[in-house]
């Protein structure tokens, strides 16, 4: 089986002003560029995919990774492409009184 694996880290989306949120045809031309022919794509989002760990914040995520399905589904039709996140401290909602744990 071959295994296409992409990990994207450190994304911090904010509600507004997020450069990365343009560059899903770029990111997809990248991960074509292997050569590669999967049997399977995972894409591994590990940490901090928004700044302050608010809805808005998610949503915008959330379309960016939709266009990104978009984008592979189109490059490697039938190909499953599957999403694993682990939540970075960013992920995590602190009141202002808690902020410092952050650190």
């Amino acid at each position: 089986m071959r295994l296409l694996l992409v990990q994207l880290s450190d994304i911090h989306f904010r509600a507004t002003s997020n450069p990365v949120a343009a560059r899903v045809p770029s990111l997809a031309a990248a991960i074509r560029s292997t050569g590669a022919t999967p049997d399977a794509c995972l894409i591994l989002v590990t940490g901090d995919i928004a700044w302050s760990a608010h809805d808005a914040e998610y949503a915008t995520a959330s379309a960016f990774f939709s266009g990104l399905r978009a984008e592979l589904d189109h490059d490697f039709p039938g190909t499953p492409i599957e999403f694993f996140v682990i939540p970075g401290n960013h992920d995590c909602f602190l009141p202002t009184e808690k902020i410092e744990l952050r650190k």
